[in-house]
């Protein structure tokens, strides 16, 4: 076979020319419907999925405030992303917000559970710490449907305070 062939990209369409780039593999397609107006699809995805799966909810990230990354050579890459917006997604498709809770993982494990992508891209700008200092960042992605996340419970706990004090408190 002459070399411009076998060096050519996948002609797969759910593959993309950087994946074959950077790991020579094709990936697993993911499903790329059309979806507009509050990722109303993913979210149909999600309840089929918690149905599917005999699951009591799934969990819906709305929005994000940032997060951190762990990498190096001699310790386990990992991440952290802050959730500013998170629901419970029951099967009947009742939603509920979810308090304290941080989404985290390993990169490789997380990608690998990508099961659909909305054709909205969201743009997210912030600072990115390093030893040198803090540099502008901007990150883009669609949102994405996953089959498993891995979540923790917040260091800091994020009751709310009661707005009016004990109805039989002593006034001085």
């Amino acid at each position: 076979m002459p070399e411009a062939e076998t060096s050519a990209p996948p002609r797969a369409t759910n593959d993309t020319w950087r994946t074959w780039l950077m790991t020579g593999a094709r990936r697993t397609p993911i499903d790329r419907r059309r979806m507009r107006g509050a990722h109303k699809g993913l979210k149909k995805m999600l309840i089929e999925q918690v149905k599917k799966e005999n699951k009591p909810f799934g969990l819906y990230f709305e929005d994000i405030e940032g997060g951190f990354t762990l990498t190096g050579r001699v310790i386990p890459n990992a991440f952290n992303v802050l959730p500013v917006m998170v629901y419970r997604i029951y099967p009947n498709g009742r939603e509920e917000l979810v308090r304290g809770v941080d989404l985290i993982g390993t990169p490789l494990t997380a990608f690998s559970k990508i099961v659909a992508a909305d054709d909205q891209t969201g743009v997210f700008d912030g600072m990115c710490g390093a030893e040198s200092g803090f540099v502008p960042v901007a990150a883009a992605s669609p949102g994405i449907l996953v089959s498993q996340v891995e979540v923790q419970k917040k260091e800091k706990s994020q009751e709310r305070p009661p707005i009016l004090p004990p109805p039989f408190e002593a006034r001085p």
